[in-house]
């Protein structure tokens, strides 16, 4: 428009014949103000110090808060590829799939069925002028408001959906977070968080977490929270005691904090369980296909039950326990993240039980009859030794039983020769 009017050789197209028709009938005055507010325009908005940026056709984090040509045509026009589509239409290159910038980016120009968020950017262009809807965006809420168009004000060269097209039951935000991009994920990297200060990721802890989360953690789009480990408190300095209330409090009174709260603690197996309401709601939510409507994970992202039948019943037992509190209502939500202590802690812990315990308390068990038999003939090489000293070399004979106490060190030391050698250096040989 504004190069039309000053007299440049444009492409009568998109709506700009009837804003020139609209024009012919005023007067040269009207049409230099007009001129002359098109030309004062500014190609995008950053708002809420920085935190919001408002473009036509959407901004580059690179060209944000700038001024010149280039990012005045990518606020009103974006960015194309090159080519065109079977409809004639210039294909649009994604920007918004490559955005990392901190700002959220309001945008449109480009039709949509429904605005999505990709990468903290939106598109809120739902076609009111082709009879689809006119969408507005609450802000801070992040709240959409839309209202259905009276009319069809122009045709639409291009359909939202081809013939025989489904709709795609993935939001563009999960269709994008199926692939991990390495470069999001490797290198030293500050974290900004909302309620504390950055969060500083060195890049050996980065890629041990790529290695440890690729190969043993859930799908990562079910891992929205991973709860922090509970710190013991200081040794305690009472006789007798590993740990005691006095060295929690006096920690939490040298950090200014006046008041706690003491809660019972069970000895369970600390479990986060995420559960939906069905299994359109974790596919809505959680952008996952056919892994049930919910899933029980470890304070490290791992699986909680290798079992997924008992999994499965658990999870339908807590949506029926959710369904007769009424609490998916009472929430205005479809879905609930639990950061549970799941008890009896034998319920987890019987297969560490069988796996990592049972082979040493085995070993320990069959191996003790040979241990004391021994350490009685290590004994018999010393029969002069004296049980009241207590010290290395001393023995002793109870119940018919013959104790002999032998340095830990000197065993080793007698290694390969084992407690007969110990022996001998114990009587002095």
């Amino acid at each position: 428009m504004l190069r039309k009017l000053r007299g440049k050789d444009v492409q009568i197209t998109h709506g700009l014949a009837e804003s020139l028709a609209q024009l012919d009938g005023e007067p040269p005055e009207f049409i230099a103000a007009v001129s002359d507010f098109l030309d004062g325009l500014v190609g995008h908005y950053v708002l809420d110090d920085g935190r919001l940026l408002v473009a036509h056709a959407g901004m580059k984090e690179t060209y944000q808060g700038r001024s010149s040509r280039r990012v005045r045509e990518f606020a009103l026009f974006g960015e194309i590829t090159g080519e065109t589509d079977e409809f004639g239409l210039p294909v649009r290159y994604n920007w918004a799939a490559e955005y990392r910038g901190s700002a959220m980016v309001v945008y449109g120009h480009t039709p949509v069925p429904e605005p999505e968020w990709l990468n903290r950017t939106i598109n809120i262009d739902t076609s009111c002028v082709f009879g689809g809807k006119l969408t507005a965006l609450r802000y801070p809420e992040r709240e959409l408001v839309s209202v259905p168009a009276r009319h069809v004000y122009a045709s639409l060269a291009r359909p939202f959906l081809a013939a025989g097209q489904a709709v795609v039951p993935l939001t563009a935000q999960q269709q994008h977070d199926d692939v991990l991009d390495l470069a999001d994920v490797v290198g030293k990297r500050q974290i900004a968080t909302r309620l504390h200060r950055s969060v500083t990721i060195r890049e050996a802890n980065a890629v041990a977490a790529l290695e440890v989360m690729s190969r043993f953690a859930v799908d990562p789009k079910w891992l929205i929270y991973l709860p922090p480990t509970m710190s013991p408190s200081e040794t305690t300095t009472v006789p007798g005691l590993l740990e005691h209330p006095a060295e929690a409090f006096a920690y939490y009174r040298q950090q200014g904090v006046p008041r706690v709260i003491c809660e019972e603690k069970h000895m369970g197996s600390r479990v986060v369980v995420v559960v939906c309401r069905d299994v359109e709601a974790a596919r809505r939510r959680f952008g996952v296909q056919d892994e049930g409507s919910g899933i029980c994970y470890t304070r490290t992202g791992r699986r909680f039950f290798d079992n997924t039948v008992l999994e499965a019943a658990l999870l339908e037992r807590l949506q029926r326990a959710i369904t007769a509190a009424e609490l998916w209502s009472h929430l205005e939500t479809d879905w609930i993240c639990l950061d549970c202590e799941l008890l009896p802690w034998s319920a987890k812990a019987q297969e560490l039980l069988r796996q990592q315990y049972a082979a040493v308390g085995a070993a320990t068990h069959s191996g003790l009859d040979t241990t004391v038999s021994a350490l009685s003939s290590a004994a018999a090489w010393n029969p002069g030794c004296s049980a009241a000293s207590g010290a290395p070399g001393s023995a002793s004979q109870a119940g018919g039983a013959v104790y002999c106490v032998v340095s830990p060190l000197l065993l080793a030391r007698a290694q390969p020769h084992g407690p007969q050698a110990c022996a001998v250096s114990c009587a002095g040989y």
